[in-house]
C-alpha cells in the first residue's frame, strides 16, 4: 500500500440561498407607500386650520421576491507525512440572480423616477474565486512548531444592473467587478509654459479646455475621448475595486518545554483606497478642518514643481483639482501582525506546591503591533477615508493564570 497519503477527502457541494435585505424596508412589495403632507388642506370658508393629508408616495410591487444565489463548491481535504502536513483547497463559484435593485433605465414619457419606482428582482452578479490553506505541525524531541499559512481569492463582475447607457463605452459598469472607482487620468500640473495669455487664463492651442479655470499648479488631466474638453466623458475606471480580491493569513507557533509563542498575520493585495475629503482637500470642503503635513509637503510651488505629487493650495481651484482622480488612489494591500502572544508555564514546581499552586502561567500578548503598508495616511483597513475615523489602537496585555 502507499505511504505517501494519509488522508484524502474530495468534496462538492451545491446550494441555492437567498436574500430579502434591501436597506431597512419593511415591506418589499409595498415599501413607504404613502407620505403625509404636514401643509395638509383647509375646509370650508375662512377656515385657517389646515388637516393633514396623505399623497401616494413609492408605488407597490406584487411580485417582488428575494434574491437567490447559486453556489457550487469543489474542495479536496489531503494529509501527507504522517498528518503532518495538510492540505485544504477549494473552487467557488456563485451567481447570484433576481438581485433587488431599483430600475434605472425608465422611458422620458413616465412621470416616474428611481425614487418612486418599487424594487425588482433583476440584478445579476457573478463571483468565483479559490481558498487554500496548508497546516504544517512537527515535534522535534521537546521543540514543538506549526505554521499555518492560508490565502483566498475572489473575483465578482457585475452580469447586469439596469444601467443606463454611459456617455463613453469605457464607462459602463457592467461586466466589471462591484466597488470600482471611477476617475480622471492625469499627467502632472500645468505649468506656466501651457498658456497662451496667463493673465486671462488662455491655455495653448492644442491642450484641451476644462470645464473651470485653472492656473499654473492646477492638476492636468487626460482628454481621453479626444473631443478637446475636460469633462465627465473623460473619467475611467481607475485603479483595483475598494474590496481585496486577495486575502491572506498566517498563523505561526513554537513551543519548548515551558516556553511557547505565537502569531497571527493578516493582510491584503490587489485594493485601491481612494483618499477622499478630509484626506484628499487641504482643510476639507469647507476649509476650515485641518491640514495634514503630507499635503504641505507634496504641494506644488514653483520652487517644487519637479517633485510635487499634488497641486497648489487654491481655494478658488477645489472644484477642478479634487474631483475623483487617478492621483488621489492609493495602494491598499497591507501585512499586519494582528494578534501575538509570549508565555511561560511553571509545571510540577516544589516551590509552588508549598501553596498549592499546581500549574502557573505568565505570559503578555499583543494587538496590532506591526503594520507594513504604503498607504501611512489613514489605516489601510479602514474602509470609508471620506470620515473621520479613529486611529488603530495597539494593545498589550500582561497577565497570570493560576492553577490550584
Amino acid at each position: 500500500s502507499q505511504k505517501v497519503v494519509d488522508y484524502l477527502k474530495l468534496r462538492a457541494s451545491v446550494g441555492l440561498v437567498g436574500n430579502d435585505q434591501i436597506g431597512g424596508k419593511r415591506y418589499m412589495y409595498l415599501p413607504d407607500s404613502y407620505k403625509v403632507n404636514q401643509a395638509g388642506y383647509n375646509f370650508g370658508y375662512d377656515n385657517p386650520q389646515n388637516i393633514q393629508s396623505a399623497t401616494e408616495d413609492l408605488l407597490s410591487n406584487p411580485y417582488v421576491t428575494w434574491e437567490t444565489a447559486l453556489k457550487k463548491n469543489v474542495g479536496v481535504d489531503v494529509a501527507f507525512l504522517n498528518n503532518r502536513l495538510r492540505l485544504a483547497a477549494d473552487l467557488f463559484h456563485d451567481i447570484r440572480n433576481d438581485i433587488l435593485i431599483t430600475r434605472k433605465v425608465i422611458p422620458g414619457v413616465m412621470a416616474f423616477s428611481s425614487s418612486t419606482l418599487p424594487p425588482v428582482n433583476m440584478g445579476e452578479v457573478e463571483n468565483k474565486g479559490y481558498e487554500i490553506e496548508i497546516k504544517w505541525n512537527d515535534k522535534i524531541r521537546e521543540f514543538r512548531y506549526w505554521i499555518e499559512p492560508n490565502i483566498s481569492f475572489a473575483r465578482n463582475k457585475i452580469i447586469f444592473m439596469d444601467e443606463i447607457p454611459p456617455t463613453e463605452p469605457y464607462q459602463a459598469e457592467t461586466g466589471r467587478s462591484t466597488n470600482s472607482l471611477l476617475g480622471y487620468l492625469t499627467e502632472g500640473f500645468y505649468s506656466e509654459d501651457d498658456f497662451a495669455d496667463l493673465s486671462n487664463n488662455v491655455l495653448k492651442d492644442g491642450l484641451p479646455v476644462p470645464a473651470n479655470p485653472v492656473y499654473p499648479g492646477d492638476l492636468k488631466y487626460v482628454d481621453v475621448n479626444k473631443d478637446g474638453l475636460i469633462s465627465v466623458a473623460d473619467m475611467k475606471f481607475i485603479g483595483y475595486p475598494t474590496r481585496p480580491e486577495y486575502v491572506l493569513g498566517l498563523n505561526y507557533g513554537v513551543s519548548y518545554k515551558g516556553f511557547d509563542l505565537s502569531m497571527n498575520w493578516t493582510g491584503a493585495l490587489n485594493r485601491t483606497v481612494s483618499l477622499n475629503g478630509y484626506y484628499r482637500i487641504p482643510g476639507a470642503a469647507t476649509g476650515v478642518r485641518a491640514i495634514f503635513s503630507y499635503m504641505m509637503e507634496e504641494r506644488w510651488t514653483p520652487e517644487t514643481a519637479e517633485i510635487a505629487s499634488a497641486p497648489r493650495f487654491s481655494r478658488k481651484s477645489v472644484t477642478h483639482n479634487y474631483m475623483d482622480s487617478e492621483l488621489w488612489l492609493r495602494d491598499g494591500s497591507y501585512l499586519r501582525l494582528k494578534n501575538a502572544k509570549v508565555g511561560y508555564t511553571f509545571k510540577k514546581s516544589a516551590f509552588l506546591k508549598q501553596f498549592g499552586i499546581s500549574q502557573l502561567s505568565l505570559y503578555a500578548t499583543g494587538y496590532n503591533l506591526l503594520t507594513f503598508d504604503k498607504l501611512k495616511i489613514v489605516d489601510p483597513e479602514f474602509n470609508d477615508s471620506a470620515s473621520e475615523g479613529y486611529p488603530i489602537i495597539k494593545i498589550y496585555n500582561v497577565g497570570i493564570n493560576v492553577t490550584f
